[in-house]
């Protein structure tokens, strides 16, 4: 039992450290691209100013519950919560571009004018956005049932 305990540390950190990474990877291109948009005096899309405050709270969140202590452990309705709001972000992210992805009207006119066409940090936002709420979604199962 206690190995088992020390897996679920281990794995948590894990975790924590996973949402950290994905939340301050996701903030920083959409920051980017948010101040990019600022100097041209450009409209901000709600979507992405709502991908911005949920990476900026994931990211201290998972910064703070990184140690593996008691307090983490009883973190797992927050966990839930970030869970449901990652998913919200690549929803509101994904549907933005529809099937089309890169070659959509919007992703030309608005994000690759301002990335000079570049797919790349698109992606990305995409990828982190994922991979984030999988790790809440696991870490809300992880911590559940220790």
């Amino acid at each position: 039992m206690a190995e088992i305990n020390k897996l679920t540390k281990v794995a948590l950190v894990l975790l924590r450290f996973g949402q950290f990474s994905c939340g301050v990877v996701a903030l920083s291109f959409v920051s980017r691209f948010i101040s990019l948009a600022n100097i041209a005096d450009a409209e901000k899309d709600p979507r992405l100013m709502f991908t911005l405050i949920v990476c900026s709270i994931s990211a201290v969140y998972g910064l703070v519950f990184i140690a593996p202590f008691l307090y983490t452990f009883l973190a797992f309705p927050a966990d839930f919560v970030f869970f449901a709001l990652w998913v919200t972000v690549f929803s509101l992210v994904m549907t933005r571009v529809g099937t089309d992805g890169c070659d959509a009207v919007w992703y030309r006119s608005y994000w690759g004018f301002y990335w000079a066409s570049s797919c790349v940090q698109f992606k990305l936002v995409l990828a982190s956005s994922f991979i984030s709420l999988w790790n809440y979604l696991l870490t809300t199962i992880l911590v559940r049932h220790p």
